[in-house]
Parts: C-alpha cells; sequence; structure tokens
C-alpha cells in the first residue's frame, strides 16, 4: 500500500492523494513487505478497522475473511509463516457456499524473476487453491482470452502470455523452472 509502512507521512499521503476513492469506496487491505518496515505493521494496523477472524496462530488483522453477496474474500499475509496459514485458508473454503472465491496476498507463488517466487506459497496453498476452484489469475485470465469477460487489448494479451507460459511450464522445453 504504502513504500515506507513505519513513516506517518507516507500513510498520510495515501489517504490524501486517495481522496474521492477510498473515502466513498471500501478498501480491503493486504498487508506487504513495505508495512511490515519497522518488523511489525504498527501503522498499518492503526490505519484499518479489520476483521479478527483469521487464524489463531498468527496475530490478529493480519489475515481475514468474509463474504459479500455471493463472494468470498479471503486475506493472507505472506510475509508470515504460509504454513500458520493453511489449515484456516483450507477451512475458509471448504465452509463456504459463495460461488466466487478469491484470495489476495502480497508475495507471487509464481514470478518472472526467479528470486521472488515465493516457494511456500506455490506449495502450500496452491493446491488448495485449485482444490476449491478459487477464481484468481488463472481462471480470470483463460476467461480473458477466451473474450468472457471483456478486457483491452493489453490486458487481453498479458492473460494470453500468462495462459501460454503456463501451458509451456508443462514442458521440459519451457526455459524456466519454478521449484
Amino acid at each position: 500500500l504504502v513504500n515506507r509502512g513505519a513513516e506517518r507521512w507516507d500513510w498520510d499521503s495515501f489517504f490524501v492523494f486517495s481522496k474521492g476513492v477510498f473515502d466513498r469506496r471500501p478498501i480491503v487491505p493486504v498487508l506487504g513487505n513495505h508495512e511490515y518496515q519497522s518488523a511489525d505493521p504498527i501503522l498499518y494496523l492503526a490505519q484499518f478497522a479489520l476483521l479478527r477472524n483469521g487464524p489463531k496462530t498468527i496475530p490478529p488483522e493480519r489475515a481475514y475473511a468474509f463474504e459479500y453477496s455471493n463472494a468470498k474474500f479471503i486475506i493472507l499475509d505472506s510475509n508470515l509463516d504460509a504454513a500458520k496459514q493453511t489449515a484456516w485458508l483450507e477451512k475458509e473454503l471448504a465452509n463456504t457456499k459463495a460461488m466466487w472465491k478469491f484470495v489476495s496476498y502480497h508475495h507471487p507463488a509464481y514470478s518472472s524473476g526467479g528470486n521472488r517466487d515465493n516457494v511456500d506459497v506455490r506449495k502450500l496453498w496452491t493446491p488448495i487453491f485449485d482444490k476449491f476452484h478459487v477464481d484468481l489469475a488463472l481462471q480470470y485470465a483463460k476467461a480473458v482470452v477466451a473474450k468472457k469477460i471483456p478486457a483491452c487489448k493489453w490486458v487481453r494479451l498479458a492473460c494470453k502470455r500468462h495462459v501460454t507460459d503456463l501451458a509451456k511450464a508443462k514442458t521440459k522445453a519451457f526455459a524456466y523452472r519454478f521449484d
């Protein structure tokens, strides 16, 4: 959300420059590494009144979940140990009847830069996403490419490349390895 999570002026700038957006629309924040600038996201937690229904194995307000209409939203903290959130994530997805399931977290399971991959997220969370048919980038990308979801030319091209790369990743000729 901000570049310097331990500095008040950065949070003030975030909200000042978001006037007209966040004062009229809900924000569902996700912790990133910049919010942990001072080892604990103190100012992040001070800015938001978040649900405290996340896993008991991590501090409150780091991960949380809610339903809105026919959608389930799950927010995870990929700065913390993924294993400590995995059982809770699976339980949340198993117990929802929502048609749409959205999960958000900061660090990518797969990255175009090999040193930016999050192996724990990929090994622990992505099988759960698949098991419970979470509607994330992969399904979104396929729907955009199939023109089921309207998108501009550049979003369609990015989604097409993503889907193509995922298909190529299953072959030995693919230049990158994710494990």
